[in-house]
């Protein structure tokens, strides 16, 4: 467990075998990869027919991408049509003025921003407006369950 979490998961722990309750704790934890990731971890006890705690039963599970966003900003998701449209609106850019950025010729742009989605035929094209676009100042977020959306940064 990472320094700057032990003590209140050490405190988490105490208090739910003082209670007899359900233990639950998220926490950094370090992986075999040498870096930590966040963890919740749960235990329910169980008891025997006099009342005692028998044994705790438990899990653990990786919320890493939900702690420090990984699962909404999607490092590496490309951009959808529609994404792309919203952020040259929230910066003000024409297509004109992206394709000037971006390299990407004008009909490409616009063919990129009619899809219903993402570009299946050239993902680059679609990564490279994206990164264009986020270094003016936009942050593109893909909510697990949702439609993907962008935000001014």
């Amino acid at each position: 467990v990472h320094d700057d979490d032990r003590e209140r998961t050490r405190q988490d722990w105490a208090a739910a075998i003082g209670s007899g309750h359900q233990y639950t704790s998220e926490h950094r934890i370090l992986d075999a990869n040498r870096t930590y990731r966040w963890r919740r971890c749960s235990a329910l006890p169980t008891k025997s027919t006099n009342g005692n705690i028998r044994e705790w039963l438990g899990m653990t599970i990786d919320i890493n991408d939900e702690k420090t966003g990984g699962a909404i900003k999607g490092v590496n998701a490309q951009a959808t049509g529609a994404q792309i449209r919203a952020a040259r609106s929230i910066l003000r850019l024409s297509v004109k003025d992206l394709s000037d950025v971006s390299g990407i010729p004008i009909g490409i742009i616009r063919r990129v921003e009619d899809i219903d989605g993402v570009l299946k035929d050239d993902a680059a094209i679609g990564i490279q407006l994206r990164t264009e676009l986020e270094k003016r100042g936009t942050v593109f977020i893909f909510p697990t369950g949702l439609k993907p959306a962008v935000c001014p940064r």
